[in-house]
């Protein structure tokens, strides 16, 4: 990109120092001619005193011989009054002379007194207009400089105000810029006592906390957050439902089970937008939290919840944790075997968001179409023997098939594609699939782990020979992971 032009002011200071630096240089020649003029006149007298000098001599010369020829008349008193006026002669030119010469330098010294005093006056003058119209260009050129800078600090603080309000997850959208104007902010309520602490201090503490990965902190800072006077019902339920992700990063799951309780029992039933929707994140996670404590039906009663409250609400936000409410309600179904109630849970999210208007419920619905797709395969497995079973495969793929169209990166999905495959009978498809899953989002010894996982629904014999598709593709994959870290090491 080309370099921008500098901005006027600079331009315009540096047109000012470039006339100064014009002004000093034409100044120092009017010097050198001075000094010039001042040479060639002592050159001038001193060529006039090598002339007279010479007259002198001419004249001495005369004047001997006169002498030689009048020595015996005029004898010695002609001698003395020769003596004397050569004497008086040379007295009066030497005088002359040196009032000549001390009256030209005099006037030169005057004339050059009164040029310099004029001239220095003036461009004293010029120097002192052109500098005072240079501080004042240097002082317009600061205060726009800090204007400029004072807005952008400005906007960056509103920007992370506008992020904060939002959940945790929300910092994942933060520039590095604005990590570290919140770090500086976090540091810079270090010089004051923390019993003066509002909410949005304890806050900002926390998301600093979080963004530099200091879960411990950050669980405190929003503990305490939630506990500043007049804080508000929608920012107490915020740093509630954050502390609660917090504590799920610490792997304290059951207390962040609690949390998002306190937020459901609180809030639950209050009619404010802000805090439905924060109650309807929070009645989410639990669910989430919930399976990871492999209590899903605990689990789907929180999703349920989440729908009966709030499925009809029209707002963007709530549709969108209704969507993922009853996308995680389709895996937790799935995972309790219950496939064709997962199905059905995953049909209805197509129903309901597969041409939403609003893009984040569009999201959940490639997880929706994958668990529909992954829960019509296990319904195949489990009725192997039965007619069904292809019909089942074919709907499993065409399942699938859409979530790759919504997440073609996807490792799960296109993991679940290689097994679809592989029962197909397509072991070149398969081998394609997977290998492209390890490669995938999510993809390497996750989708690996997950996939054995896979076998112990339903059992069948075709298992094992994709167990040892996948155990050689991961080998592969590994081999190929540890030779290009290699390379990067030896390059480095």
């Amino acid at each position: 990109m080309p370099a921008k032009d500098p901005p006027v002011s600079v331009q315009s200071a540096e047109l000012i120092d470039l006339k100064l630096s014009s002004q000093k240089e034409l100044l120092q020649r009017d010097v050198e001619r001075l000094t010039d003029k001042i040479s060639a006149a002592d050159k001038r007298l001193d060529d006039n005193i090598r002339v007279n000098d010479k007259r002198l001599d001419e004249v001495l010369g005369q004047t001997s011989q006169a002498v030689d020829r009048f020595a015996v008349i005029l004898s010695a008193l002609g001698i003395l009054v020769t003596v004397v006026l050569f004497l008086g002669g040379w007295a009066a030119y030497v005088s002359v002379q040196r009032k000549a010469k001390d009256d030209a330098t005099e006037a030169a010294e005057r004339a050059s007194k009164v040029w310099f005093e004029s001239a220095e006056k003036g461009h004293q003058t010029r120097m002192d207009e052109l500098e005072q119209k240079f501080e004042h260009v240097v002082a317009g050129f600061h205060a726009q400089s800090a204007q400029v800078i004072t807005d952008a600090r400005s906007n960056t603080d509103e920007q992370i105000e506008s992020l904060k309000r939002q959940s945790l997850e929300a910092l994942s959208q933060f520039s590095s810029e604005q990590v570290a104007a919140l770090a500086a902010q976090a540091q810079a309520l270090n010089t004051e006592p923390e019993s003066s602490y509002s909410f949005d201090d304890w806050d900002t503490k926390a998301m600093a906390a979080y963004s530099a990965s200091q879960f411990e902190e950050a669980s405190y800072y929003f503990g305490r957050a939630s506990q500043a006077p007049a804080a508000g019902a929608a920012n107490v339920a915020r740093a509630l439902g954050n502390r609660g992700v917090v504590l799920g990063q610490l792997n304290r799951t059951e207390d962040e089970v609690a949390v998002y309780a306190v937020v459901d029992t609180r809030y639950g039933l209050d009619a404010d937008p802000m805090l439905r929707e924060q109650v309807a994140n929070a009645l989410v996670n639990k669910g989430q939290a919930l399976g990871l404590l492999k209590r899903r039906e605990e689990a789907i009663v929180a999703y349920d919840e989440a729908d009966r409250r709030y499925g009809g609400d029209p707002s963007p936000a709530l549709r969108e944790h209704v969507a993922r409410a009853l996308v995680n309600k389709g895996a937790a179904l799935n995972s309790l075997n219950r496939n064709e109630e997962a199905v059905a849970v995953c049909e209805e999210v197509h129903r309901r968001y597969g041409s939403d208007p609003v893009p984040l419920a569009r999201n959940p619905v490639a997880r929706a179409m994958n668990i529909r797709g992954f829960a019509k395969l296990c319904l195949a497995k489990a009725n192997w023997a039965d007619p069904s079973a292809k019909k089942l495969l074919v709907e499993a793929e065409a399942a699938l098939a859409q979530a790759k169209l919504i997440d073609p990166d996807s490792a799960v999905v296109l993991g679940n594609m290689a097994y679809a495959a592989w029962l197909g009978g397509r072991q070149v498809e398969a081998e394609q699939y997977f290998s492209q899953a390890l490669r995938g989002v999510g993809g390497g010894a996750v989708i690996h782990k997950d996939t054995h996982g896979d076998f112990e629904i339903h059992p069948m014999p075709l298992d094992e020979g994709f167990r040892v598709l996948i155990d050689r593709l991961y080998a592969q994959w590994q081999i190929e992971t540890d030779l290009a870290a290699s390379s990067v090491t030896a390059v480095a």
